[in-house]
């Protein structure tokens, strides 16, 4: 992404767990589709924490492969109820040592989203997932997103980001410039969402992102690459 926007696995690592220095995301182009539910042009440039501050959002709320919760406390500054689940149980309980205020509407819950989720249908008023989607294959996002509109209300919103064209350059001149797998190309994964999410009115955003954290030995090295943001509305 080019927000400063912590789309928690960018690099291609476990959602969230790396550090992210000297991001520089922000959505400067201009978004494709329409939706009710969208973005104010004049604020395409703020971090995405900004973003999701100045969305429309309330209710309850499920944040999927929430990591260590780059964003649960914008989102629970909004939402009524939030439900953060990843797979990694540390990182959830990451998650609940950061938050400040509003814990009680807090819930953590260990789950697979690439399996079917824990909840009842029409459970949630909306989903946020960053920086993690873009790690699955197709076949793997076909199941995925089905489980989000499964347990989406009618007119829940959605939050998603989707990194393409992703390069990681090494610290160590030898090794070079590595692609990372799977990697999307813009234009399919433009063409993915707009076949997986045929049943949303979605408004996508484009740019590009540059994560550094050449600087930290276990890591060492930058990523570059572009991402599309999507924020949408179920039918």
């Amino acid at each position: 992404m080019t927000t400063s926007a912590k789309p928690g696995c960018i690099c291609g690592q476990k959602s969230s767990h790396l550090p992210h220095q000297n991001r520089g995301d922000k959505i400067n182009a201009r978004p494709s589709g329409t939706a009710p539910f969208l973005l104010h042009p004049q604020n395409l440039n703020t971090p995405l924490d900004w973003r999701i501050s100045e969305l429309p959002l309330k209710g309850e709320w499920l944040n999927l492969a929430a990591g260590d919760g780059r964003y649960t406390q914008e989102l629970l500054d909004k939402v009524d109820s939030l439900t953060a689940v990843d797979i990694d149980g540390v990182a959830l309980k990451k998650l609940k040592a950061h938050v400040s205020g509003r814990d009680t509407v807090l819930k953590t819950q260990i789950a697979d989203i690439t399996k079917k989720l824990p909840f009842q249908d029409h459970s949630f008023d909306g989903v946020l997932c960053t920086g993690s989607l873009h790690l699955f294959s197709k076949s793997v996002l076909r199941k995925i997103f089905p489980e989000i509109h499964r347990v989406l209300k009618q007119s829940g919103k959605f939050v998603i980001d989707f990194a393409v064209d992703i390069k990681r350059q090494y610290q160590n001149p030898t090794a070079g410039a590595k692609k990372i797998k799977p990697n999307y190309t813009l234009r399919s994964a433009k063409a993915l969402l707009e076949t997986l999410l045929k049943d949303y009115n979605i408004q996508m955003y484009t740019s590009e992102f540059a994560d550094d954290v050449s600087n930290i030995e276990e890591f060492g090295f930058i990523t570059k690459g572009k991402f599309i943001l999507v924020v949408g509305e179920k039918r």
